[in-house]
């Protein structure tokens, strides 16, 4: 493992640039560098003024910005910055890239296909390449890795954004993502602090609760936590879950809990980092208090910045309240004042320039990307049965048919094995739904080999993984074609729900739809790349985390 580096965030509370301007604030605006609202790029002029407004009069410290493309964006942020007194910190939540966000802009893969990965040096290069297009961007941190272990197959927030069940890999795959961006200058944050991957309720809605003892926790869920924090990450982000046995109060989410943040991560572990809340809009915190008892709790709780911070007038007068009735000494806020100063001094803002537009679009979309995403994919594909090596496919001549399911027209990977041998192809999607399962599988029974093919962009257990009905009918047929080699484009949990799966001669996980994805599972059919990725989670069927063939 490579050490703590100069890369690692270091926040010098006492430089000459942090005394300078913490000297400049009053205590209002001490407060407001704590606070970080929500901005959108595609929204009308009155949310531009809005921000303004907060920007230039209240002191906001930054912007967390949502939608649209990448040059608006930069257009809002050059006009928000020249209107700040003190340089705002500007992040994003783009777990899988810019794209998470931004439209035309790279899409790279989610986290669950990354943790099939056998070379974790290419998390590192992704890291690195997304480090590389947000700092173009003008963004200071982005909110990734997540480093929640998905334990529970019907978690509907983190799932596909998880690298798996193993937490040494989890650990290991979100170190190699944060060193990327912190590499580039960008702040990593892990998330979602104590541990969101054992639930089954979004957070964005409701409070879900991780009701497991203080040993487990310590040995599962908060493990690469502590492993992020002793290799440098810079920032972490406190989700909105209540959890017993850290904090008994009822109902009470950790991004309240005084012990969790400042007894647990600052005091025990001794985290020197920001804290970043989750987003206070969301509906765990925001259906118990009005947003300006929100902020002030979490403010209380030990939490650095304020994200999505709704009502700052409010919220401002809340904790001037709160500090006059010494519930927190003025002392603590300069505190964290200074240290949220520290970090813009880290991300180069005491020099900070306006971002240049032209050619960004360009920039971003670097043919590196592609290289990049193909070699993430390749690497990623798992071989997870492979009875009487039907992989890689015979050089001998044989009737060769590919179904597609979920697609309606020929997709990439038709298209490239189209050019490597001889195969016909069918398609079966929700419009054609109403053909009969028996019909099509008798004809894909005149097939020496029947490549199926389940192509499904949804990756949300709430949305079905994408799944009609229909495809499960159709491939409870399995058994009745004599060799079958069956290719997952999608989440990896769509295998656990397929009937007879285990009949299937062969079977290769690719994770997600994409033209990367099919590019490499017809490399690793045709022989000219081996399989070399494991599985990141629990299929059962005697399919555990790690395994291959």
């Amino acid at each position: 493992m490579k050490p703590v580096t100069s890369t690692s965030p270091s926040l010098d509370t006492t430089s000459n640039w942090v005394e300078k301007t913490f000297s400049s604030l009053n205590q209002e605006e001490r407060i407001a560098q704590l606070i970080q609202v929500a901005a959108y790029s595609n929204r009308d002029d009155a949310h531009r003024q809005e921000i303004s407004a907060l920007v230039y009069r209240y002191g906001i410290g930054g912007l967390t910005f949502f939608q649209d493309d990448a040059v608006k964006q930069v257009e809002l942020t050059n006009y928000y910055q020249d209107k700040a007194k003190v340089p705002l910190m500007i992040s994003i939540d783009g777990e899988w890239g810019l794209a998470m966000r931004l439209k035309n802009t790279p899409f790279f893969p989610y986290q669950m296909l990354l943790g099939a990965l056998s070379k974790d040096k290419l998390i590192y290069q992704m890291g690195a390449e997304i480090g590389r297009q947000c700092k173009r961007m003008g963004i200071h941190v982005n909110f990734a890795p997540a480093v929640d272990i998905n334990n529970n197959p019907n978690n509907p927030v983190i799932n596909f954004r998880a690298f798996g069940e193993d937490k040494h890999k989890v650990a290991q795959k979100g170190i190699s993502y944060m060193w990327g961006l912190q590499d580039q200058g960008v702040m990593a944050c892990a998330k979602h602090f104590p541990g969101h991957g054992d639930t089954d309720v979004d957070s964005h809605l409701d409070l879900p609760v991780i009701p497991h003892k203080l040993e487990r926790l310590e040995e599962v869920e908060l493990s690469p936590f502590q492993e992020l924090i002793s290799h440098g990450v810079g920032s972490v982000m406190v989700s909105h879950l209540h959890v017993p046995a850290l904090d008994s109060r009822p109902n009470l989410p950790a991004t309240f809990s005084h012990h969790i943040i400042t007894k647990l991560l600052k005091e025990d572990w001794g985290y020197e980092g920001l804290i970043f809340t989750d987003a206070l809009d969301m509906k765990a915190v925001a259906n118990m208090y009005p947003p300006e008892i929100v902020a002030t709790k979490a403010i209380l709780a030990g939490n650095d910045i304020l994200l999505n911070c709704e009502n700052v007038p409010k919220a401002i007068e809340e904790i001037k309240r709160a500090i006059q009735l010494g519930q927190i000494s003025q002392e603590e806020i300069d505190k964290r004042c200074k240290k949220v100063l520290a970090a813009k001094l880290w991300l180069g803002l005491d020099k900070y320039q306006p971002v240049e537009t032209e050619g960004l679009e360009e920039e971003l979309n670097s043919p590196k990307v592609h290289t990049l995403n193909y070699e993430i994919a390749k690497d990623a594909i798992t071989l997870i049965s492979n009875k009487r090596e039907v992989v890689p496919l015979s050089s001998h001549p044989q009737k060769l048919a590919c179904l597609a399911i979920g697609e309606e027209g020929i997709t990439d990977f038709q298209t490239i094995l189209s050019r490597e041998t001889e195969v016909d192809h069918y398609h079966f999607s929700e419009q054609q739904n109403l053909i009969q399962p028996d019909s099509l599988m008798s004809q894909m029974g005149h097939y020496d080999k029947v490549l199926i093919c389940v192509h499904a962009d949804k990756m949300k257990s709430t949305e079905a993984y994408g799944m009609h009905p229909s495809y499960y009918k159709l491939l409870e047929k399995l058994p009745s074609l004599s060799s079958v080699i069956l290719i997952i484009f999608g989440n990896a949990y769509i295998l656990s729900k397929i009937k007879h799966a285990t009949k299937c001669n062969g079977i290769m996980m690719a994770y997600q739809n994409s033209m990367y994805t099919q590019r490499a599972a017809v490399d690793v059919l045709t022989g000219k790349v081996l399989a070399a990725g494991s599985l990141p989670v629990n299929l059962g069927k005697g399919f555990p985390v790690g395994f291959r063939c």
